[in-house]
């Protein structure tokens, strides 16, 4: 049985990858393949953040170039490859992620805490970025910052009543088993 990756995306974002119109689902998707993503600048160049809604995992990119966009299934699937493997995610529960996708859906955003939290995230970022060295870099293509990442996922979350770090929760969930079919893996009360 494969899974459906929805990806919500902000009008901005769908205004950039030329989108005109974008679906809306009311139904709640199992939060694992749940992915919101906004598109920004810095020191004028495209950026996406991509976070997870269940888990708030994030993947920063940096240097994205509109032809790139077209592509953005492909970009995000290695970035999140590339990413799980930097924050030491074991092979065999990243690809029981990743080999039973059949779809990537973009669609209307629909979580304002999520978009919050990617704001969030925008804005701790200039702390986190040597300019200099990433442009440097981006004239080689699509940056996909490990150190950056793995410090936007180790930023102390509070969603819930308790704290936690993304990375933690998304290895939880992918290391300890994850049955979509649960009711407490769709539940955004972490």
């Amino acid at each position: 049985m494969g899974n459906n990756i929805y990806l919500q995306i902000t009008k901005k974002t769908a205004d950039e990858m030329g989108i005109k119109k974008l679906d809306k689902i009311d139904i709640y998707q199992s939060a694992i393949n749940m992915w919101h993503a906004s598109l920004k600048y810095i020191n004028r160049k495209k950026c996406i953040l991509f976070m997870n809604d269940l888990t708030r995992y994030s993947i920063f990119l940096y240097g994205v170039k509109k032809k790139d966009l077209k592509f953005i299934d492909n970009i995000f699937l290695d970035s999140l490859i590339d990413t799980m493997r930097s924050d030491n995610i074991p092979h065999e529960s990243i690809m029981k992620l990743v080999d039973n996708i059949e779809s990537f859906n973009i669609i209307k955003t629909n979580n304002r805490s999520i978009t919050g939290s990617i704001n969030d995230h925008y804005r701790c970022l200039p702390a986190y970025l040597d300019l200099t060295y990433v442009d440097r870099m981006a004239k080689e293509g699509i940056l996909n910052l490990r150190k950056i990442n793995h410090q936007l996922n180790r930023i102390p979350l509070m969603c819930s009543q308790k704290g936690f770090y993304a990375v933690d929760k998304m290895k939880e969930l992918l290391i300890d088993g994850y049955d979509p079919d649960k009711d407490e893996n769709r539940r955004d009360d972490w």
